[in-house]
């Protein structure tokens, strides 16, 4: 008989702590796969609070599950605010739009969306890109959405900006080119082709010594040189030699762009065909007594502008000088002489208007319905300017015009940028970030009048109102033509109270 046997019990036994065994394995092994699975948690959210972009995931019905700080500084909601609201930065108008990308990551796709517009806690819009992804669980189900998100708000209103600059520059009568520091055009705009009879491939990466011609002599390319190599803007006349080999001159202003480091990296050149005045056809009906008219309207426009500055200076003092003072008087008789000097203007535009006439010209238009003329009898400088804070573009040639207006709003409250000409008007007002309430121009300007300025601004700035400065019945309508229909016409010589009181009165119109 054996000394050993079986004990069945101990057998069970056995089985038994095998089966323990195994089951405590399994729970280790399921224990660290949640504590990987909490560690990838805690890393995704640790990323998501760290990220600089934000970060939103919804559920499959579209309720928010993650709002990270980012997201918080962009749309303003604050996270637990967010979480568990239904598409709170989806404007209402663009709700399908969302469903038709929710619909999307649920189908299991993931793209991107370079320009979606949403709108933040207060209701402002604001341009985002979006890159969504499905969330996956291990079994390759979907249970949510992610959206990583970028602000474009900026870029958005920079290509904006760039896209009407572009338009208007290819669509003005002036001549564009872009030069690198050596003179070699990389870029040139229709009117500029049309001026000199090359298209654009003929002319891009050529120099311009291409136009160049003989008349000029030596010295005037090298003070041309000194000036470019001084980094000062240019302005003169050139004698350019087109592409059928006749000459033309054009008018031409030259200006350096610096990079950030201050070097110059581009010249921009800006022209207009000009034509002497000895080579002027003559009209049908002109002759001496149409070219007195002419001069005579000339002289009264350049007159009214000295007159506006007089009298408007002379304004601003009665407003500053106490009643006692005895200085207060004679800057009375001053503002008396001012106002008889008008008078006198009238007289000469009558006779320019009856030279025109004698001319068998169109007679000219009669001083504007809605223009705003200086307020006759007492400069007491009693009345209180009206005044305002918002943002007036100013446009005029004349030096001491430009100062006078400038002075004037400055002191309503207004913020006021300066424009010599058209094109620094244009400049002006892309470089300018924030709205342009107003524009101020005067009616005639050389190169480019205050009617064609206004139409390119409204290309550029449509929300953007327009006050013209003109003169009674001068040159300025007779060579420019009348405001568009409707437009507000401020007459010169104007005051600091018809200046101030005609500006808030076209801002505060709806």
């Amino acid at each position: 008989m054996s000394p050993y046997r079986t004990d069945p019990i101990a057998g069970g036994v056995e089985a038994e702590i095998e089966g323990l065994r195994r089951r405590i394995a399994a729970l280790t092994n399921e224990n660290e796969a949640l504590r990987q699975a909490a560690e990838r948690t805690a890393v995704a959210e640790a990323l998501a609070e760290a990220s600089p972009l934000p970060i939103v995931a919804f559920d499959p019905e579209g309720v928010v599950t993650l709002w990270n700080p980012a997201a918080e500084r962009l749309f303003g909601w604050e996270s637990g605010e967010a979480i568990g609201m239904r598409l709170p930065f989806v404007p209402a108008d663009r709700q399908g739009e969302f469903q038709e990308h929710r619909a999307r990551a649920l189908r299991g796709e993931a793209f991107t969306e370079p320009e979606l517009h949403r709108r933040k806690v207060d209701g402002s819009p604001v341009v985002v890109s979006v890159a969504t992804a499905p969330l996956r669980r291990p079994d390759g189900t979907i249970y949510g959405i992610l959206s990583i998100l970028t602000d474009v708000t900026d870029r958005k209103a920079v290509d904006d900006s760039l896209e009407r600059l572009s338009t208007a520059v290819a669509q003005t009568d002036e001549g564009i080119v872009i030069t690198d520091p050596s003179g070699v055009m990389l870029y040139v705009n229709p009117a500029f082709e049309r001026a000199t009879g090359f298209s654009r491939v003929e002319l891009l990466g050529r120099s311009t010594e291409v136009l160049r011609s003989e008349p000029r002599d030596g010295e005037f390319y090298r003070k041309l040189q000194e000036t470019f190599g001084r980094g000062g803007r240019w302005r003169g006349t050139f004698i350019n030699r087109r592409k059928d080999g006749t000459l033309y001159e054009e008018d031409a202003v030259i200006s350096p762009v610096r990079d950030r480091s201050g070097r110059i990296a581009h010249y921009v050149l800006a022209s207009r065909n000009s034509i002497p005045p000895e080579r002027e056809e003559a009209s049908p009906g002109g002759g001496a007594t149409e070219s007195a008219g002419n001069f005579t309207g000339g002289v009264v426009h350049d007159f009214n502008n000295l007159l506006t500055a007089i009298s408007g200076y002379c304004d601003l003092l009665l407003h500053r000088v106490p009643e006692y003072s005895e200085l207060r008087k004679d800057v009375e008789q001053i503002r008396k002489a001012g106002d008889r000097a008008a008078g006198l203007t009238q007289q000469l535009l009558a006779l320019s208007r009856s030279q025109h006439l004698r001319a068998k010209e169109p007679e000219l238009p009669r001083p504007l319905a809605n223009s705003t003329t200086p307020p006759d009898g007492d400069h007491s400088g009693s009345m209180i300017l009206p005044r305002g804070t918002e943002t007036v573009l100013l446009v005029e040639d004349e030096e001491a015009v430009l100062l006078l207006a400038q002075e004037i709003l400055r002191r309503c409250g207004y913020t006021v940028l300066e424009a010599r000409h058209g094109r620094e008007a244009l400049l002006l007002s892309e470089a300018h970030r924030g709205t342009i309430h107003l524009m101020l121009t005067d009616v005639a300007m050389p190169r480019m009048d205050g009617q064609e300025l206004a139409e390119r601004m409204r290309l550029l700035r449509p929300d953007t109102k327009v006050l013209f400065i003109a003169g009674f019945v001068t040159g300025d309508v007779a060579r420019h033509g009348p405001p568009e229909n409707g437009a507000e016409t401020l007459q010169k010589p104007f005051t600091a109270e018809s200046l101030s009181s005609k500006v808030r009165e076209i801002l505060d119109a709806s």
